[in-house]
């Protein structure tokens, strides 16, 4: 760690302190900026990466024009027809990108999905500097209008945020979108809980943190409160299953226990020893996620 990463958790104690009104706008700026981790990329993510048909659409998010990033899969030869066409959509989490999705992209093809993934707003190859909740789900909202049917969709950790809130909606915000099925792995429950611990690990204060939901309030326009996956999902009786590893350190597993117990329509699958990205490579989570988009939605109820 280097001497400025070790002295700015009580640099920042001592600012909210004194000011924190100012210290508002660095939480928010650092809150919303995902770093670039310049991850190696395995040989399996090169092959999916080269394999994949790329788009670019542009959008609007928050106001801001940028472009987005979609990498598609087409379903595998002999697995659909026109009439049985099913299209999967992917989402990833915070610091993320579509390659995370490595071990779903051909089983989905093998089950007859055509595989979509998007690189959300300053992320991956999408353009834009800043992210948040708000610029995914609408990222998100902009994928399924482009696609036009979207049968699966699957999100991870604060992508899967996204998703819930890109298919309940947001009033006045956020046109609720129609998917057939929605499947969130790792995902949080509230806003309140994932900015608390941004704050608690960077050395914000609670004065601090009232004042980023006050913002939370002015952009969503519902208080910080409203913004709860478990709250998404009982608006919705789109199928969902809920997906979450008792050894998650990122996400607890008592947020995914709360929104796998959202509502008769939503199942609750529980893992062990993946933590929070393993998850996503685990065989038994991707055929979990994949047969329980290939039933009929009244098999969960």
């Amino acid at each position: 760690m280097s001497v400025f990463l070790r002295f700015l958790p009580p640099l920042l104690r001592v600012g909210s302190a004194v000011a924190p009104g100012a210290m508002a706008s660095v939480a928010w700026r650092m809150f919303r900026s995902p770093r670039d981790l310049d991850k190696p990329v395995s040989a399996r993510e090169e092959r999916l990466r080269a394999a994949a048909q790329t788009e670019r659409i542009p959008i609007r998010v928050d106001g801001e024009p940028i472009e987005l990033q979609l990498y598609r899969w087409p379903a595998a030869a002999g697995t659909a027809s026109p009439d049985t066409s099913k299209t999967a959509l992917l989402v990833h989490g915070w610091e993320g990108d579509a390659l995370n999705f490595v071990a779903f992209v051909e089983p989905l093809r093998k089950a007859g999905f055509d595989v979509v993934a998007l690189d959300g707003p300053a992320h991956g190859a999408s353009s834009g500097e800043r992210s948040d909740a708000l610029r995914h789900t609408q990222a998100i909202v902009a994928a399924i209008q482009h696609l036009g049917q979207v049968d699966l969709l699957i999100g991870h950790s604060f992508g899967g945020y996204a998703c819930a809130f890109a298919v309940a909606g947001i009033p006045d915000v956020i046109e609720p979108q129609q998917v057939g099925r929605l499947a969130l792995i790792s995902a949080p429950d509230t806003f309140e809980g994932v900015f608390h611990r941004f704050a608690q690990m960077v050395g914000f204060s609670p004065a601090v943190e009232r004042r980023i939901y006050r913002r939370v309030e002015a952009m969503g326009g519902q208080p910080a409160s409203y913004f709860s996956v478990r709250h998404a999902l009982q608006r919705v009786t789109v199928p969902t299953l809920v997906v979450h590893d008792r050894d998650d350190k990122e996400i607890p597993f008592a947020e995914g226990e709360t929104n796998g117990a959202a509502g008769p329509h939503v199942a609750f699958h529980p893992t062990g020893g993946l933590g929070h990205r393993r998850i996503l490579r685990a065989p038994d989570v991707v055929h979990t996620v994949i047969s329980f988009g290939a039933v009929e939605a009244e098999a969960i109820r």
